[in-house]
């Protein structure tokens, strides 16, 4: 529906405040009560915005993906080193971002527990991905900090869309990433992983420590 594509532009460029019906309207080249006959109210408009930007997410870069049965701890790994990276980069992905983003910085509520909901399904798995690797005896804090400094990898990787601002170097090495994901995916999987087995070493260590005494 026109009116959607549009909503989603000019709630990711404006926000949620600025984003008027009568801008909405005016874009999409309809009256104001075509958006309330179809939509009610500006926070249900917002609400159909966010869903089907989460939409289509999901069908680019499904969780499930990083699920199927059978697949080994590494695999599961770089499917959400994969699913991360290109979430970040897609041009498919910048209203999505934007809308988060903006969410972030001056919340208005009306998202909150859709937001809650996508990152406890996202969170869910990447810590059940780290627990495997590195294996029972890792706790809760290890787990913990282990998926942060994962995270933070990606909670930096501005979206192809959003370069407004960034410095002339920045742009240019982000192009390079851009012009082969895929190679950025191994390299960050590499960078990822080399880390987690480091702790997971440090984790056996600690364990062989423990029965020696017993011992």
């Amino acid at each position: 529906m026109r009116i959607l594509e549009v909503a989603s532009r000019v709630f990711g460029e404006m926000g949620y405040t600025k984003a008027t019906h009568a801008v909405i309207a005016r874009e999409a080249g309809v009256n104001s009560a075509s958006i309330n006959f179809h939509f009610r109210s500006k926070d249900k408009l917002y609400v159909a915005v966010w869903e089907m930007a989460v939409e289509r997410m999901t069908r680019l870069f499904p969780l499930e993906d990083c699920m199927r049965e059978g697949m080994a701890p590494e695999e599961r790994l770089r499917g959400l080193v994969r699913m991360f990276a290109n979430g970040a980069l897609a041009p498919e992905a910048k209203v999505f971002h934007k809308i988060r983003m903006a969410e972030m910085m001056t919340p208005t509520g009306i998202l909150d527990d859709r937001i809650a909901e996508r990152m406890k399904r996202m969170r869910k798995l990447t810590l059940g991905v780290l627990g495997e690797l590195l294996g029972e005896g890792a706790t809760e804090e290890e787990v913990t900090y282990c998926e942060m400094a994962v995270m933070r990898l990606f909670r930096i990787m501005p979206p192809h869309a959003h370069k407004g601002g960034m410095k002339p170097r920045l742009i240019k090495e982000w192009d390079i990433c851009m012009r082969d994901v895929e190679k950025m995916v191994g390299y960050t999987y590499e960078f990822c992983l080399g880390g987690i087995l480091r702790v997971r070493e440090r984790i056996a260590a600690r364990g062989c420590v423990k029965k020696s005494k017993k011992g």
